[in-house]
């Protein structure tokens, strides 16, 4: 903290560290209750050696893949907005964007998804953050469930209002339109 600073912020930085340490000895607790080795697909996950094995192949996770892959595991099938992700597993002052945690689940989808551009575990709930499913085989095989997003995918495009099809042609044949007659005015000028 560099000179001249304020009380009120001193009081609140110390405020931010001890609740940073009552935090990690509850995620101690939690995590020391919790499984110590978590299998996701074909992936198997130690969290005491941050260790991921995946077709016989192992990667060393850093402490942040870590912690976030642990605070999915926790709250398997819950909607988990990027703003409570960033509360829970990071530390509240941490200059950090809510896009970093974008960038730390794509990372995870490459350890531990089949295909990380059709997430099966770890999936994106639009416009809110995401979700974990530790066994997508309860709702239909791996590519049944690709099936349905890729489905619904398709229907969100024109959904927006039941003529959305009809408005997304017009403005397609109006900006043809508007092209012929610039070439056109050109032709003439």
């Amino acid at each position: 903290m560099t000179k001249p600073f304020a009380l009120p912020e001193l009081l609140s930085r110390v405020r931010n560290l001890l609740d940073r340490d009552r935090r990690l000895r509850d995620m101690t607790v939690v995590a020391s209750s919790g499984p110590q080795r978590v299998t996701i697909g074909d992936a198997e996950v130690d969290f005491r050696t941050y260790q991921l094995t995946r077709g016989g192949e192992s990667v060393q996770l850093t402490t942040m893949e870590a912690q976030l892959l642990r605070y999915f595991v926790q709250h398997a099938g819950a909607v988990l907005s990027r703003q409570q992700i960033l509360k829970d597993v990071w530390e509240q002052d941490a200059d950090i964007t809510t896009r970093s945690i974008d960038n730390f689940v794509l990372r995870l989808r490459k350890y531990i998804e089949q295909d990380p551009a059709t997430p099966v575990h770890l999936v994106s709930v639009r416009g809110t953050g995401y979700r974990f499913v530790a066994s997508p085989q309860a709702a239909g095989s791996p590519s049944e469930l690709r099936r349905s997003l890729d489905s619904r995918k398709r229907k969100r495009r024109f959904s927006a209002s039941p003529c959305a099809k009809d408005t997304y042609t017009f403005y397609r044949t109006l900006t043809v339109s508007r092209r012929s007659r610039d070439r056109r005015n050109r032709t003439l000028c």
